[in-house]
Formats: C-alpha cells, structure tokens, sequence
C-alpha cells in the first residue's frame, strides 16, 4: 500500500488490455501535449482542474491567476498532471500521471524566462502568475486498438 509520500505504482492488472509504458514513452507523450487536469486536494477535498502547459526541462510549467491552484502552489502541496487521449473510433488511447509537488514560481528572472516561453492561457485571462510541478513519479498506460476497419459484423 501506497503511502501519502510515494505515488501509487503504474502497475497493470494481469489479463487486462492495457499495457504500461515505459518512463521515456510516456514523457515523450507529456512533451507533445498541450492540455491535462492538474489534481490535488484541498481543504480535504479532491479538485481536478483542466490546464494547458509547457514541458521545460524536467518540470512541467503551468500559468495561473490568483485562486486555488496558485494557493496550492504556495503551499508546495502533492499534485498529479493527468495527460491523455483517446481514440473513440479504435476504442483506444493512452493516459498518463505526472506525480509531483507543486511551487509556485516567485523569482522575477524567472518568471521572465517563462513568460518568453509562449504559453498562453486557453482561458479569457493573461494569467500573470507561474506554477512548476516537480515530477517525482511518472507512469503511463496505452490500451492497443479494439479492432482494424472494417468492424467485423458478429
């Protein structure tokens, strides 16, 4: 059993579909992403906020306004990046969980930095302030394809 240190493994039930994908895979998928929900708790309670970010480095950067995340942030509190996607024709697609602790970037030189990355907030707002989730554990899982065109008719 986990501890609330550890993330959870990225482990796959035997006899299931899905199949674990390796460190560098799924990080290869993080970089050519652009959205996710970020997720973490607070005040007891579970949030699941959709974001767009940036890879940089070994960090994934995420631009905010004043509010929950940013609080979140502040605090230095456990966070998990979601990133997937699916293929609902196939009835495939893959997911993956970067596990991290997320800060808030106060250091006007890097702020700068990352503010010449390009990210722009999908959302209405210029969203002035940064967010960098560390990554300690990243795990992701691909379901293959359910079937090749044409469908087979039973």
């Amino acid at each position: 059993m986990s501890t609330p240190n550890h993330p959870p493994p990225g482990d796959v039930a035997a006899g299931s579909k899905l199949t674990a994908m390796s460190r560098k895979e799924s990080w290869a998928l993080v970089k050519q992403a652009a959205l996710g929900r970020l997720a973490f708790v607070m005040d007891g309670w579970p949030l699941v906020m959709p974001v767009n970010y940036l890879v940089d480095g070994a960090d994934v950067v995420i631009r905010s306004d004043p509010g929950r995340k940013l609080t979140a942030a502040h605090d230095q509190l456990q966070a998990t990046l979601q990133v997937d996607s699916v293929d609902r024709v196939h009835r495939s697609g893959w997911s993956v969980l970067v596990f991290g602790i997320a800060t808030a970037v106060d250091d006007r030189e890097e702020v700068a930095r990352l503010d010449g990355l390009g990210l722009r907030s999908w959302a209405a707002s210029e969203r002035a302030s940064w967010i960098r989730l560390l990554p300690v554990q990243i795990t992701g899982r691909r379901l293959p394809r359910a079937w090749s065109y044409p469908d087979p008719i039973p």
